[in-house]
């Protein structure tokens, strides 16, 4: 009978640590799971967030470009005004120029 006891507690025992070996198994096989479902997350944020900063940085040469052609063209505006003007006083320097050799002309030839 002590035997038949001994028996009996040795196979609970056997029996324990096959089940403990089993949750453990479990337990790693839930980990890697967990794991691979964590790099598949993250690789699909890393993705997600690539394909943001991608737009955003599309949106920001966008920006820039447009920013830089109205500075262009205001740029562009200032200068044709200021060759007009140039262009304005260089003819009335003209006009002035010649209407003293014309003046200069009659007084000299009293016509």
């Amino acid at each position: 009978m002590k035997e038949s006891i001994i028996d009996d507690v040795m196979r609970d025992v056997r029996a324990a640590e096959e089940n403990a070996d089993m949750m453990i198994e479990q337990a790693r096989q839930q980990a890697k799971e967990r794991v691979l479902a964590a790099e598949a997350e993250a690789d699909k944020m890393r993705a997600e967030n690539k394909q943001r900063l991608k737009e955003l940085k599309r949106q920001a040469q966008l920006d820039t470009a447009s920013r830089a052609a109205e500075r262009r063209d205001a740029l562009m505006k200032k200068g044709e005004n200021a060759a007009k003007e140039l262009i304005e006083n260089k003819n009335s320097a003209v006009e002035e120029a010649a209407d003293a050799v014309v003046a200069s002309l009659i007084a000299q030839y009293k016509i």
